[in-house]
Parts: C-alpha cells; structure tokens; sequence
C-alpha cells in the first residue's frame, strides 16, 4: 500500500496521511501485534518547551505548500526543508531567516516533481528523495547537483513513492524508506545497491502503509524505521536483521497514532518520533524506553522532524504549513527588521545677504525680519535658524516660513545671521550688522519695494 500524497483535509473530514479513511484503520489494527518495550517512564532529558515557527501556506521565500523531510547541516547548522508542493528545499538560518532555495519541478538533474525526504551525510552533502520521479539526488549545501540514483520499479536499487532517508554516521551508507515496496533499501554514498528489508505485513520486519521515515544510531549503526500503519517503530541491524519493535495503537505515552517522522539527536543519542494523527512528538531511548512527549497543543499533523544542537527539535507541521522549533537551546528568532530610513541629500551650501533688511536701525524689543526671497528657485524654507551676535536664539521649523521674529536685542550694535534649509535642499546663510534704534529713533528700510514705497 503505497503512500499518497494529498491536500491539507479539514478537521472534520481529516483522512490519514496514505488517503485512506478513517474508518479503516480498524483492519489494519487487527493485523498489528506489536511488544512494548520498556513500559516504565524516565525523567525528561531535556526542557522542550515551544520556541516558535518557521514558514506559513505558500509560495513566497520561506512559505510552504506541503513541506516534509527536514534536515540540520553538520556544518553550518542551518535548516533545509523540502517544499514538496513547490518542488524546491528551501535554506534557513536556525533562528528562522530565510536563507536560499533550490529547486523547480522537473525530471531533469536538480529538478524535483516532490522532494521528500532529507539527510545529511557525516561530510555535509544532502541526500533527497524524490518522490514522483522515485529517484535519490545528491546536492552539495549550496544547492549544487551532484549525483543521482534510482528510478520506478521493484528491483533492486528501483524505488516506488520513496520516503525519508537516512545516512549512517558510522558507515555512510545511505537507507531509503521505500514506501511503496514496504522495505528498506541500503545504498554505499555513491548510490551502489548492497541490500534490502521489508515486506507488506505485519509480522516482525513488515510493513503497512510504509516504511515512512529511517533514522540510524550514531553508536550501533542500527536503522530504526516507522511502521505507519501498524503504529509502531521498527529496530534492525545495519544488515537489515530484525532486533525489536515498540509501540501500540493509543495516545498514552509509548503508544502511537500514524507514527510518522523520526530522528536521532546527533549529541544525546536519544529517539525521536512524531504522530501525524497523535499530534504529538515522543522521546525514547534506543532500547525503546518511553522518557516524555511534548508538542501539544502547538502540531497539527505533524510529519518528519530534525534535532539540532542543543536538542532543538524541528518539526515539520503539515495543517499549518510551518516548522516548529521545541526546545530551550533552539537558537531565537532575530529582532524585527527595522525600517529602512534613507538618509537626507546633502545640503547645498549658499550665501545669500539680500534676505535681512538694510535698515539704519531696529527696535530691539521686537524684529521682524524674512527668511525667504520672494518666488525663490531654492524652494521653501522649511527651517530657520537665528543667531545674535553669535548666540543661538530661534530655531522655527514648517512647511513654508517666511518671517522671524526675535526678541530683547543687545543695546548697542549686534550681528544677526540666520541659516535656513529648503525644500530643495539648500542651505542657505545670510547675515548683517545692526544697531540698535536711539530713544525717539525709527527703525527704517533703506531700500525701497518694487512699487517705490517704503515700508
């Protein structure tokens, strides 16, 4: 029974993630007989508490349309997701940024028609799987095609629907869910065939409706992989030997709905799985000991996941199209961008010393002076600024100034410079000398205005 791949139901109408209905499961639980090991419950290893979201539904840079595997470069540490319905992987920084993507649909090397599953190997290349095209690609970090292997069929190295992937970190082999043939299949790096495991069933080392995600130990090498339908997890030797299994159909903790995703953490070698019905993430021990869950309310059908350092854990969510971060040592999201404030022009300095008055004197209790030349090509004057005898004493600012007036002037002679900016982008400086108007003295203008009177 091979997995398909579907729009995002509704709540009410929610089939599981292989297009079957509901109503169904009930058959295939009457096949499943799985053991539980390790029933009894150790203390958390660590805080996994809500850290935020990555992404949202769409097309734009960092947007998901049915987004699944997820993987952390070894190197970088940055977060690669693959977009399935936007036939890319998209790059983002652990704190969430948008980085890159790579990608378009296609057949052709480096084109996906449903990129998949993710996996890194210990030298920093990335392995995914393409699903329509049943192939494996290779890819550098930076997006660059290097390799493929694969194609349709049930032979040996041939893939039906593949799924997650998982590279070795002790031998660097490569383990592909091959989710339509119901087995595992090995791979050297290059892509060369060296076995297989898994058939249709649910006796021990079978499968309904997957293998759906591989994950390997970093110490023992052995390849653990999600049973979907049979709910439940599956241990094998790195040869394909059957080991053990845990898990039961249920919602108490070690028991799972529609297991979906799983990963070891690179640092504390524990086991993660996610439940794409169960909604929830669940922590285990390689042996299968149940230590905690987290998760709800936050995942709404959740389906691969990655653990970063610290034990930050990415899970890809499928109904809200996002990733979400749990963990205390998940890196933060970055500071909202500021705005963009382009700096002034810079002023174009003039001097002008037509705008104050010639006058013999001036009261210096009030004057009244302009700022501005009459119909000037130098634009309004949107500030002023006014000086006496070299002190600061007024500044106006305003859409259009055309007058000052200024205040409580020295006794005797003083100097008045004004400086004003325009709106098209001047400076402009003019400055005289005056003296104060003597008792019974009138302040007058000893040029005349356009129409010979004075004022």
């Amino acid at each position: 029974m091979s997995r398909k791949i579907h729009n995002r139901p509704s709540a009410q109408t929610k089939p599981d993630r292989r297009g079957r209905a509901m109503s169904c499961r009930g058959i295939v639980l009457a096949l499943a007989s799985c053991m539980v090991l390790g029933a009894s419950a150790a203390p958390a290893s660590a805080d996994f508490s809500y850290a935020g979201q990555i992404g949202g539904p769409g097309q734009d840079d960092g947007k998901f349309d049915r987004q699944y595997g997820v993987a952390v470069s070894p190197t970088s540490g940055n977060l690669y997701v693959a977009d399935l319905g936007n036939n890319r992987v998209q790059v983002f920084n652990p704190g969430g940024p948008f980085l890159g993507k790579f990608g378009t649909l296609g057949s052709g090397d480096g084109q996906f028609n449903g990129p998949n599953g993710l996996a890194f190997s210990p030298s920093g290349n990335l392995y995914i799987t393409d699903f329509f095209n049943n192939r494996v690609e290779v890819f550098n970090p930076s997006g660059t095609f290097l390799g493929k292997f694969g194609g349709p069929g049930s032979g040996n190295g041939q893939f039906s629907n593949p799924g997650g992937i998982a590279v070795s970190p002790v031998s660097g082999n490569v383990y592909v869910a091959d989710d339509g043939n119901s087995r595992v299949q090995e791979f050297t790096p290059t892509g060369v065939f060296i076995t297989k495991f898994g058939a249709l069933g649910s006796d021990d080392g079978q499968f309904i409706a997957g293998p759906n995600e591989v994950a390997v130990a970093p110490g023992s090498g052995d390849v653990y992989a999600t049973d979907y339908g049979n709910d439940r997890v599956q241990q094998f030797h790195s040869d394909g030997t059957f080991v053990a299994k845990f898990g039961t159909t249920g919602s108490g903790p070690g028991q799972f709905r529609g297991p979906e995703g799983i990963a070891f953490s690179p640092s504390s070698g524990m086991l993660y799985v996610t439940e794409h019905i169960g909604n929830r993430v669940q922590q285990f021990s390689p042996s299968g000991t149940f230590i905690t869950q987290f998760g709800m309310p936050q995942i709404d059908g959740s389906t691969y996941l990655a653990v970063g350092p610290g034990e930050c854990v990415y899970v890809s969510d499928f109904g809200p199209a996002n990733i979400k971060r749990f963990g205390s040592a998940c890196p933060p999201p970055p500071p909202p961008a500021q705005p963009v404030v382009k700096p002034p022009p810079a002023l174009i300095a003039k001097v002008v010393n037509s705008i104050l008055p010639n006058l013999t004197c001036v009261d210096r209790r009030k004057f009244t002076f302009p700022v501005a030349q009459s119909k000037s090509a130098n634009g309004n004057v949107t500030r002023a600024t006014v000086f006496v005898s070299g002190k600061n004493v007024k500044t106006v600012s305003g859409a259009n100034i055309t007058k000052v007036t200024i205040r409580a002037l020295p006794k005797k002679t003083f100097t008045v410079k004004v400086l004003t900016v325009t709106t098209k982008g001047f400076q402009i400086t003019s400055s005289r000398t005056y003296r104060a108007c003597r008792k019974g003295e009138r302040s007058e203008l000893k040029r005349k205005t356009k129409h010979g009177k004075r004022r």
